[in-house]
């Protein structure tokens, strides 16, 4: 029952929440490891869904909210995964929603040039809803050329790091801030003369953290794949991040952060093997080694998945 694929994950203070794949239960541990139970699961009926894209977690109403990859409801859950509600919203397209300060939802998706009937919704502790028309700047092209539904191989990036509700979709190369008390969208950042490289914003409390990503016929090579841009100081650097508390086991892909919390998760073969590969480099010290040799040896290649994580700092 606890074991998982990894695709998505969502920590709170004292929950982990994973999604694993579209179609598979909802699973959630807490911070021990310890597997709580399925929320919802998968089928026709009350409480059940075929497609899963996002989840949030409320501690203070011990509340899920399950967020489905296309469809037209929200399901609600309790902390023991036992089905709430749900809320009929309209049609939705990978939907991402995180819980406000007041117990309500905020919720943003793809929104489809002249297909799509809202951009944003807003749901209230009462259930009520009421939505935001789409702009057709940032709508995206359902179709291409030829007519061919093209609409799904867009996403929306939203990582809930800030007390801002951010974000941005693969059309676009703007990270957009969505105000729900005045229902305004205006622009929060974005970079130039990246020509060639696509990127992918995710904003901490103090920093906007940017992901480069080649496309065919690139003509910049970066000196990382990773920049940080300092908000308080208004500066901006390329930056290799390791994991100091293991060794400084460097990381090789942009951190996943969302909710406030970093997390980058593993098979257990898959570290083995980062580990061997690191150890090889000759590039770490005699304490480093010791602690890397000690976790290689602490790994079961049939055990779940191993997590690290640690709480974004204000």
């Amino acid at each position: 029952m606890a074991l998982f694929k990894f695709w998505k994950i969502y920590i709170t203070e004292n929950y982990i929440g994973i999604l694993q794949d579209a179609q598979s239960p909802f699973k959630l541990f807490n911070h021990q490891g310890e597997f709580i139970c399925n929320v919802g699961s998968i089928g026709q009926g009350p409480g059940e869904y075929t497609m899963l894209y996002s989840a949030a977690i409320d501690e203070k109403t011990n509340t899920i909210c399950l967020a489905p990859f296309s469809g037209d409801k929200l399901l609600k859950y309790n902390i023991d995964g036992d089905f709430i509600c749900s809320v009929y919203i309209g049609k939705m397209q990978k939907t991402k929603i995180r819980f406000e300060t007041d117990g309500s939802i905020s919720l943003v998706h793809l929104c489809f040039k002249g297909m799509t009937g809202f951009q944003y919704a807003r749901i209230d502790k009462d259930n009520n809803v009421s939505y935001i028309l789409p702009n057709k700047y940032q709508a995206v092209e359902a179709r291409d050329k030829n007519g061919n539904f093209v609409g799904f191989n867009h996403e929306v990036w939203f990582y809930n790091n800030s007390s801002d509700f951010t974000y941005m979709t693969t059309a676009i190369d703007t990270l957009y801030k969505y105000n729900p008390q005045n229902e305004r969208t205006i622009p929060r950042f974005t970079m130039t003369n990246h020509t060639g490289y696509y990127c992918i914003y995710n904003e901490l409390p103090f920093c906007f953290m940017v992901k480069f990503g080649s496309v065919k016929g690139e003509t910049w090579k970066p000196e990382s794949s990773i920049a940080v841009i300092d908000k308080q100081l208004e500066q901006s650097y390329y930056v290799k991040i390791i994991n100091d508390k293991v060794g400084h086991l460097p990381i090789d892909d942009l951190p996943y952060s969302n909710n406030g919390w970093y997390h980058e998760m593993f098979e257990p073969y898959q570290l083995i093997e980062k580990i061997q590969t690191y150890l090889k480099e000759n590039k770490c010290s005699d304490e480093d080694k010791r602690i890397l040799e000690k976790l290689k040896e602490s790994i079961d290649e049939d055990d779940n998945n191993i997590l690290f994580m640690g709480k974004i700092r204000k």
